[in-house]
């Protein structure tokens, strides 16, 4: 995987009589910590701490939706980086949660 566009060819190896329907391709791929779009969505491994950079605004929230109907407000420490700024949190737990992060409305 690029950043950018990338291609994905499916090409068949069973000659002219090979026929395969394809509904959905899912990718899964390694991600850098920058925030690429004012909100995101990640899934984290509990227990550690991370740092996500990329944002315009320092005022990020991040929040636990592991637990849909528990949703919770997760610690977090903003910093200038580079023209910007990166939020520093500690994701709870020792399970995957999936955490939302979002900048809030500057006063």
């Amino acid at each position: 995987m690029r950043e950018g566009d990338n291609v994905i060819r499916l090409t068949a190896l069973g000659g002219e009589e090979d026929v395969t329907l394809v509904d959905t391709i899912r990718i899964t791929y390694a991600h850098r910590f920058v925030a690429d779009a004012p909100a995101q969505f990640l899934t984290l491994t509990g227990g550690k701490t991370y740092t996500l950079g990329g944002f315009a605004n320092p005022a990020v929230r991040v929040v636990d939706i592991g637990a849909p109907s528990q949703a919770r407000e997760v610690a977090a420490a903003s910093a200038p980086q580079g023209a910007g700024y990166s939020v520093t949190f500690a994701v709870p737990g020792a399970g995957p949660p999936r955490c939302w992060s979002f900048p809030t409305p500057e006063s």
